[in-house]
């Protein structure tokens, strides 16, 4: 008997779809799991940590507006291109699909609108480069001039999503601006000095309303343009600039701040109108950057990275204290403060030489190890929701499997009882015709067989 007889077929299709509703609850409490291991390496508390990227020479940082949900950091380096951190700083990987081998990505400009349009600029030797998917991708977008530049700074309008207005300053060819999102740019250099280096922009969070937008140009000072960059003066004269940071209240306390190579840090609270040293507390004048709190209104703080350290101001910038020793001895070329800052206290900071660190200010010193705590009560108490609902999920699977089972064997042993039916009727019917073939031939004829 052919051994394939009789067997009966299971319909496959629900129980796949279960098993594969519970393989992605597998994946998905790995995950789950794994995510706390990654989140857990980010911003030690009243110290400074880092997860890399290491040995790359960081320029230029850049952080998602959406970091409390994603986490997301980009560095821009001297030679190895933009390397993305999805974990707020705790691991890195190198993101440069579509930018020039040995890229230097010495700016970067996040999107305001970037959980939803996933935009990020980044310039350096070669012009500017755009990723619309967060920085998997790159294209150039360099039409009007900007092709073989160096872009030294960027900066983005508040108001991106409608206006689509982006700047960049370029090394000795001044300031390009862009009204499309980066695909067309203009040089817009009336005002500035000749062949100006601007390593800093600095865009008023009203730019909509009052088309303001600051250049620090090194050898030069500081310019502003009150027109969208149509025109600039000058309102801060003679400084070695490198960086420039507008208040996020800039419309109501016209607060801004410069940091200079040399001379330190100037403030101006009148929109630039009037500057005023305010150096007290630093280890030295040489400031290559300066990062204003989100919060700048209610928590008066402002950072300025120095030579070997970053110093915190919680007094609008009349004076200093460094924040705490650990950092490499070289200088820090990018500060940056959390979007969250009010929530997580963190500022981040990027050295000469390699890495990012990060910094988590906190008066309790189980604050940080507090809230990864609840963190992970949160997550495992979604990950035995997950457990549950996969327990749940191989149950209903193994009583479909057994029910199958027992069907098949109820259904053999039927098909097993007609086999051995058939198998008696062949027999009888054979043995009548047995029994026919050897009547008379007359006898035959007359039954007509």
């Amino acid at each position: 008997m052919n051994s394939n007889k009789g067997v009966i077929k299971v319909k496959r299709k629900p129980i796949l779809r279960k098993l594969t509703t519970a393989l992605v609850l597998v994946f998905l409490v790995t995950v789950n799991v794994g995510t706390f291991a990654a989140t857990a390496a980010i911003a030690g508390i009243n110290d400074w940590t880092t997860g890399g990227p290491h040995g790359a020479d960081v320029h230029s940082l850049a952080i998602s507006p959406n970091f409390a949900i994603d986490s997301t950091i980009f560095a821009g380096t001297d030679g190895d291109g933009v390397f993305r951190s999805t974990d707020g700083g705790g691991t890195w990987s190198q993101t440069n699909t579509g930018l020039p081998t040995h890229f230097s990505a010495h700016s970067l400009s996040i999107s305001p609108n970037f959980a939803l349009d996933k935009t990020i600029f980044a310039g350096g030797w070669g012009g500017v480069f755009k990723s619309s998917d967060g920085g998997s991708s790159w294209i150039e977008a360099n039409d009007g001039g900007l092709k073989g530049l160096h872009v030294c700074s960027l900066a983005i309008s508040r108001n991106f999503i409608v206006d689509r207005t982006v700047f960049a300053g370029t090394e000795s060819y001044g300031v390009f601006k862009s009204t499309n999102g980066g695909a067309n740019w203009a040089k817009t250099n009336t005002g500035l000095p000749t062949f100006p280096r601007v390593f800093s922009l600095a865009i008023s969070p009203n730019f909509t309303a009052d088309g303001t937008i600051f250049a620090g140009v090194f050898d030069d000072g500081v310019f502003k343009s009150t027109d969208g960059g149509a025109s600039w003066s000058m309102v801060l004269p003679g400084a070695f600039t490198f960086s420039v940071a507008i208040s996020p209240d800039f419309g109501t306390d016209s607060t801004m701040f410069a940091g200079t190579w040399g001379e330190g840090v100037f403030k101006s609270t009148n929109g630039g109108a009037n500057w005023a040293k305010t150096n007290t507390g630093l280890a030295n004048t040489y400031v290559r950057a300066l990062a204003i709190s989100p919060n700048f209104a209610t928590d008066s703080t402002v950072f300025a990275g120095i030579f070997g350290d970053v110093f915190k101001s919680t007094n609008k910038g009349n004076s200093w204290t460094q924040i705490h020793t650990g950092l490499p001895n070289t200088y820090v070329r990018s500060v940056a403060c959390s979007p969250d800052f009010a929530s997580d206290s963190t500022v981040f900071a990027a050295v000469d030489g390699g890495n990012v660190f990060s910094y988590s200010f906190s008066q309790d010193p189980h604050a940080f190890l507090k809230a990864k705590i609840n963190e992970l009560r949160i997550q495992l108490e979604d990950t035995n929701t997950r457990v549950q609902n996969l327990e749940t999920q191989l149950a209903d699977i193994n009583a479909e499997i057994s029910a199958l089972q027992q069907h098949n064997a109820e259904q053999n042993e039927r098909m097993s009882l007609l086999e051995e039916a058939v198998d008696f009727v062949k027999t009888q019917v054979n043995k009548i015709l047995g029994y026919l073939s050897k009547l008379p031939g007359g006898l035959k004829q007359l039954m007509g067989i």
